[in-house]
């Protein structure tokens, strides 16, 4: 158990050590637009896929806050879901950085603060589902700050 416990303290520390040694990047898309399933980058071959209806929503690192330049997106979606029968589902990934079991808990509250931030534009809550990818599912391969910043977000796939 100290062990766990040790390796637990370790983790905190690193996380944090990583995290003030960083500088908050761009995001990676200023104003995002409307996709439509060809333009999803995670499997560009699935052009019947409702993944990529709406751009991703992207986080800084080791963030779960959905920034204020997304609140007329995530207003955009809300309107679409309250509108029709549609229900949508929250994948929330994370970059390769940090272990499996930290990216999963991150990605899933990215995916749960997308999701309040829905609720609270009156998206009913049983139209929104979340899961957490954490870093298995990148959309860029590469291994410095350009893509870390894709691969930190949240995608949206509507079921319609």
């Amino acid at each position: 158990m100290l062990l766990k416990s040790k390796k637990l303290f370790a983790l905190v520390v690193a996380s944090f050590l990583v995290q003030s040694a960083c500088t908050k990047d761009e995001e990676p898309m200023k104003n995002p637009v409307k996709a439509t399933s060809n333009d999803n980058p995670a499997n560009p071959q699935d052009s019947s896929a409702s993944m990529a209806n709406y751009s991703p929503i992207y986080f800084d690192f080791d963030s779960a806050v959905v920034k204020d330049t997304y609140h007329e997106q995530v207003m955009k979606i809300s309107e679409s879901l309250k509108s029709s029968s549609a229900s949508v589902q929250i994948e929330g990934n994370c970059d390769e950085r940090g272990t499996t079991e930290y990216n999963l808990a991150l990605g899933s509250r990215r995916a749960s603060e997308v999701k309040n931030s829905l609720v609270q534009m009156g998206v009913p809550e049983s139209k929104i589902t979340t899961i957490s990818y954490g870093k298995e599912k990148p959309v860029d391969e590469g291994h410095n700050e350009a893509a870390w910043a894709k691969n930190r977000r949240a995608e949206f796939r509507v079921n319609h």
